[in-house]
């Protein structure tokens, strides 16, 4: 009846309602998917839905849907913490570092570009190079860390080794010149111009 009138707010509000009496977690959990769908497309509410999706995972925490889901809406609300949190739970259920590969690479990506977290994001990135040496868009988000002093030495050591396997040795030349103007001591130093 409440559909047929597009009665959003009201189809809520019974749905919460047989919420609480709800007598099982499959029960709750397809209450709150449901209230969560009105909340998104009907009512066009995303920060509720977020937090209906959020109650799915309070009572299933590796709830696919859920947490793909939030996956999509976290970024249209741009809750980027919201986002990495929902990535770490994805991060957590796939046993190898094979299966993680994607989800460390979102995650770098979102902690390099929308949380002001280079040292953070390097750490994913080296994971994702750790399975998949030839990763682009993990090249790509290296060469930006480049312009970054703080984690400029750290991603050109990780670089390197890329750039020579490649024989790309400009590129390669270009970050031991990275290396040596930001090398520490002169032993340091002395040892950079070997490698050119």
């Amino acid at each position: 009846l409440y559909r047929a009138r597009e009665d959003w707010d009201d189809l809520v509000h019974v749905f919460k309602l047989k919420l609480e009496h709800a007598g099982d977690d499959d029960e709750k959990i397809d209450l709150l998917r449901e209230i969560a769908e009105v909340q998104e497309r009907s009512l066009d509410t995303g920060d509720d839905a977020v937090l209906t999706w959020r109650k799915v995972l309070e009572v299933s925490p590796q709830n696919l849907y859920a947490i793909s889901n939030l996956e999509r809406l976290y970024p249209q609300i741009e809750d980027w913490t919201g986002l990495l949190e929902v990535l770490e739970i994805k991060r957590g259920m796939f046993g190898s570092p094979r299966d993680r590969v994607d989800v460390d690479f979102q995650m770098g990506a979102v902690l390099f570009e929308h949380l002001s977290s280079p040292e953070r994001a390097l750490e994913h990135l080296r994971m994702v190079l750790a399975q998949q040496p030839e990763h682009d868009g993990t090249i790509d988000y290296l060469e930006q860390m480049l312009d970054d002093p703080d984690v400029r030495m750290a991603a050109t050591l990780v670089l390197e080794p890329i750039y020579e396997q490649r024989q790309d040795y400009p590129r390669q030349a270009s970050l031991i010149d990275v290396q040596l103007a930001d090398a520490g001591d002169d032993d340091e130093r002395a040892e950079l111009p070997k490698r050119l």
